[in-house]
């Protein structure tokens, strides 16, 4: 009787696993020892947006320009969903940002424990008005204010992107030793990411942090402190030379059970 038991046991608990190892595909993480990533070298995203965003015509007319961020979930086999405009600019261009991202090649999945999972990612995409309608719009001012405004460049997408010094492992590392939960926040049970946009200077320091979507005020807080004490990066590069760069980061603040 005693053989009949254990091998039904084991059925069992072989059913359980198996049902826990597909359930676990079903759920997002944002904590991953890899992140998604864009197909090809490391310029390959940039390369796509260039290539294939279109500026709308209306959007144009009124001389809009700015960041869409867009959110989306990177699939365990790669594919794009979920996709939702976290910071809007114009429908038009909310649209082609959703667009642009819909038609985008199958991404490498995130990898947790060696197994690809699902991801949810943000994305900012500009849309830089052409030199021709910034040119009326500069004459437009003159006008105005009897001179130039000053103006320095600050791009979204580069050929070579900024990165955290040592990589994604270090940045995590980083985290881990300088974040501090607020109390009041841990009391509530508050938890998630926080999403807050930043420029990478070109010399690799950061500026300009702003909460792109927050927690609670407390932990909002405790982002921009911890990502305004970052070590400088590894700025961005364009042609060669180092600039500044627009970008887009999740801090996660995660429960840990004791």
């Amino acid at each position: 009787m005693k053989p009949i038991l254990i091998t039904i046991a084991f059925i069992a608990i072989f059913a359980v696993a198996k049902a826990q190892q597909v359930d676990t595909t079903k759920f997002l993480t944002s904590e991953v020892d890899q992140m998604p990533t864009f197909p090809g070298v490391s310029n390959a995203l940039f390369t796509y947006i260039k290539t294939n965003k279109r500026y709308p015509k209306s959007a144009l007319k009124n001389k809009v320009e700015g960041e869409v961020v867009l959110t989306f979930v990177v699939e365990n086999d790669g594919t794009l969903s979920g996709f939702k405009i976290s910071r809007h600019l114009s429908p038009d261009c909310d649209a082609e940002a959703i667009r642009l991202m819909k038609n985008s090649p199958k991404w490498k999945p995130g990898i947790r424990y060696g197994r690809p999972v699902r991801v949810e990612m943000n994305l900012l995409i500009n849309f830089n008005l052409p030199e021709q309608y910034k040119a009326a719009s500069r004459r437009d001012q003159m006008d105005t204010l009897g001179k130039l405004p000053d103006e320095q460049k600050v791009y979204s997408t580069v050929q070579i992107e900024p990165t955290f010094p040592g990589g994604f492992g270090k940045w995590n590392q980083y985290l881990k030793d300088n974040l501090k939960y607020p109390a009041t926040a841990l009391q509530s049970g508050i938890h998630g990411n926080v999403f807050l946009s930043f420029i990478v200077e070109e010399d690799g320091s950061i500026s300009n942090v702003k909460i792109v979507r927050g927690l609670s005020p407390e932990i909002d807080t405790e982002a921009v402190r911890i990502l305004s004490n970052s070590p400088k990066w590894n700025p961005g590069i364009q042609d060669g030379k180092p600039v500044r760069v627009q970008y887009l980061v999740p801090i996660n603040f995660s429960l840990q059970v004791k």
